[in-house]
Formats: C-alpha cells, structure tokens, sequence
C-alpha cells in the first residue's frame, strides 16, 4: 500500500511515518523544509 503523509517531520507525523514503515508500506513524506527531515527506512 502506497501512503503519503503530510507534515512528516511533526509530532505526529513522524510517528505515522515510522508505524506505516514498519507495518511495511511505501511511504511518500511531505514537508515544508526538506532540510530539517531526516530520511527513515525499514
């Protein structure tokens, strides 16, 4: 399953990327500053 999250380096956000990583989809993360993001992967 493909998602996207919006806002992905928030409180939120960062935790819906790391459950949807580890529940094994393809995660598309939004955010304003790329720079501030730090990439995740399973």
């Amino acid at each position: 399953m493909k998602i996207a999250i919006l806002g992905a380096n928030g409180n939120v956000g960062s935790v819906l990327v790391d459950e949807d990583l580890a529940r094994g989809y393809e995660v598309l993360a939004l955010v304003v500053d790329k720079n501030k993001y730090v990439e995740k992967k399973v």
